[in-house]
């Protein structure tokens, strides 16, 4: 930004006095109106007698320009040599006269380094915001006049056979060994093609480029504090491109600038940074044929064996994938989740972003199965707790009543079975995978009776031991608790889930200890059926959870 400097002239008017208009005589100085007798010089109020020039005080007499050493009266611009009047900035010529700024037409005045306009004044290498002047090598900071070649630049050569494509429209590779920094270390270059790939020629000029180039020196060191480069100038010319792939050939020419990154997230050129050139590059960026996970659906499948809390476990489903795959999963997870202002939101995610969850294998069968599969309301409290393996439920210590209440199904169906008895209760019991396989399970049921069959069967299953809130999910015990509605056989064994709560639970009163004692819950719940789970990748299902046939 230039800036702009205002100089205020302050002048002060003198009056200048004279002699009568016929009489010579030198003293009469109060005469003001003789103005022909020019030589009576101290009488400075006579301010029309303008021939008389040797008399500098009479500040007003514009025409009298040889008076150079009036330095107030400027507005007589032709009296070039009066040097020390700053304030008269029309008079051009006057190139010694430095600092009066405002003048920008003056360019031979070199040294008045503040008027940034004057583009023609090459030498003053202060003004670094006027780009114009590009032979003026030494100000480096108007780095859009590209032709002030000062700055010594390093030149260095691409390695090829090391690029690939990063995801559509990003290549990675290396810069040749030992050039820049520390050659222990790694030099990365990426170009980043803003609006999509094709054969052509690209401008990757400043911020405006159409093909962005970085190079990050020393990438792999650790340091926080790597040095990077951003173009200033040049061209990447696409000579070969694959949609199907990605992959790309093409030739880059680029001067780079040093840059930082600030602390508002962007880069910044670095002032007196070093400068870095790709004279003439070879890119051949290919797909390696080997990767692990070829698909976003790929990825999807891989993350489903791994536990949500399991970071090492889901990280190595992104170690060795495809740019195609990485594509996939950046246009759901990026791309329309920024759109969307989704933030990770799963719901948000399967209601705007149906083409992206179908890629990458996240819708499930929704075709048989609602999502969501139907909502529940959680409220009861339990004055028993049975204890682990304790098989028989006394009727006078369970609950004649529904805590868990809603609909599921395609169409609804109730969660409480108006034609059975409810039977509710609370005991100690193993599940299948939680820790030590011991937990607290909520159980509502029917009465059984004979040739009769009433569900479904409810279960909350937690291994919490302290009040709160929580979540109600499939992820890790110390932070959630779960909620399943089940078919079960005449034994009271699961048979399959139709499925799981998602959403809160409160516990505002828990006990382990077996007989009177006092469990306490409410809530709220989502239900989904593994076979449809946008939570979990879509279909779940499997030999751990088993799915229902489709509640119609």
């Amino acid at each position: 930004m230039k800036k702009v400097f205002l100089i205020f002239a302050f002048c002060s008017l003198f009056v200048f006095t004279g002699c009568g208009s016929n009489d010579t005589d030198n003293p009469d100085t109060a005469d003001t109106s003789d103005t022909v007798d020019t030589a009576d010089t101290s009488d400075t109020s006579d301010t029309s007698d303008t021939s008389d020039t040797s008399d500098t005080s009479d500040t007003s007499d514009t025409s009298n320009t040889s008076d150079t050493s009036d330095t107030s009266d400027t507005a007589d611009t032709s009296d070039t040599s009066d040097t020390s009047d700053t304030s008269d900035t029309s008079d051009t010529s006057d190139t010694s006269d430095t600092s009066d700024t405002a003048d920008t037409s003056d360019t031979a005045d070199t040294s008045d380094s503040s008027d940034t306009s004057d583009t023609a004044d090459t030498s003053d290498t202060a003004d670094t915001s006027d780009t114009a002047d590009t032979s003026d090598t030494a100000d480096t900071a108007d780095t859009s006049d590209t032709s002030d070649t000062g700055i010594e630049c390093t030149g260095i050569s691409l390695d090829a056979s090391t690029f690939m494509p990063y995801y559509e429209g990003t290549y990675i590779g290396f810069v040749t060994d030992g050039v820049l920094g520390d050659a222990s270390f790694d030099d990365l270059i990426e170009i980043d093609f803003r609006n999509g790939v094709a054969t052509g020629s690209y401008n990757s000029t400043n911020y405006d480029c159409t093909a962005c180039t970085i190079v990050a020196q020393d990438n792999n060191s650790g340091s926080e504090t790597e040095t990077m480069y951003f173009q200033k100038n040049g061209t990447i010319v696409v000579s070969e491109y694959d949609p199907e792939t990605l992959e790309m050939s093409a030739e880059i020419s680029v001067e780079l600038s040093e840059v930082t990154i600030g602390t508002d997230g962007y880069l910044h050129l670095k002032e007196n940074g070093a400068c870095i050139t790709i004279e003439t590059g070879i890119v051949k960026a290919e797909e390696s044929s080997d990767h692990a996970i070829k698909t976003c659906a790929g990825i999807t499948e891989c993350k489903k064996g791994c536990n949500d809390e399991d970071e090492a476990c889901i990280e190595n489903c992104f170690s060795d994938i495809s740019a195609v795959a990485r594509t996939q999963y950046n246009n759901l997870f990026s791309t329309c989740n920024n759109a969307h202002n989704c933030e990770g939101n799963y719901y948000c995610l399967w209601e705007n972003c149906v083409e992206e969850e179908e890629v990458c294998g996240m819708r499930g069968d929704t075709e048989n199965y609602n999502i969501p599969y139907g909502e529940v309301t959680i409220n009861g409290t339990f004055t028993y707790l049975h204890a682990e393996g304790e098989t028989e439920i006394l009727y006078s210590h369970a609950l004649e009543a529904a805590f868990v209440e809603g609909t599921f199904g395609n169409n609804n169906t109730p969660v409480v079975d108006s034609e059975g008895q409810l039977l509710s209760y609370a005991k100690i019991a193993p599940f299948k995978d939680v820790p030590e396989e011991k937990n607290i399970t909520l159980v509502q049921t029917y009465k059984k009776e004979e040739g009769k069959s009433f569900g479904p069967t409810v279960h909350i299953v937690t291994t919490l031991h302290e009040t709160g809130t929580y979540k109600l999910g499939l992820s890790d015990w110390e932070e959630e608790a779960r909620l399943f509605i089940s078919n079960t056989d005449s034994e009271g064994e699961k048979i399959c889930d139709h499925a799981f709560g998602v959403g809160t639970i409160n516990i505002t009163a828990i006990s382990w200890t077996p007989g009177e004692t006092t469990i306490s819950v409410n809530g709220t719940a989502k239900l989904y059926s593994y076979k449809a789970s946008p939570h979990y990748g879509g279909d779940i299902s499997g030999t751990e959870w088993v799915a229902c046939e489709p509640k119609n």
